[in-house]
């Protein structure tokens, strides 16, 4: 979304994960690269990385593993020149589903990490 001269006011970004991993998959590479090049450009951004799960396994589990998922694509940033102070991270486990998690095609579609564009954090 932009405002009404052009500039961005809302973005995201989905990354999607393979079952029970955090490592983000090559077939993201070019929309991180992408994201970091859009933030070197725009500066006033902060970023909001939450990571999400399926429900395959306990609620503790996926909490942890939404935030690992999180805070790769955090790293995968601050390798591409974002500073720290720009990011925030936090993991909604299970808790925040897309799609159904009765299907394997919708468990794939919740396996994620989504980026929101803030004016602060």
């Amino acid at each position: 979304m932009v405002d009404d001269v052009g500039c961005p006011i809302s973005m995201t970004i989905r990354l999607n994960f393979e079952v029970d991993s955090f490592v983000i998959p090559e077939s993201s590479n070019e929309k991180v690269l992408e994201f970091a090049e859009f933030l070197k450009d725009s500066p006033a951004f902060k970023v909001h990385i939450v990571g999400h799960t399926d429900s395959t396994a306990s609620e503790e589990y996926n909490q942890v593993l939404s935030l690992n998922r999180a805070n790769a694509l955090k790293t995968a940033l601050l390798e591409n020149g974002i500073t720290q102070d720009r990011m925030k991270v936090s993991g909604e486990g299970e808790l925040s589903p897309i799609e159904t998690n009765d299907t394997a095609e919708g468990r794939a579609i919740n396996r994620r990490t989504e980026v929101k564009l803030l004016n602060e954090i």
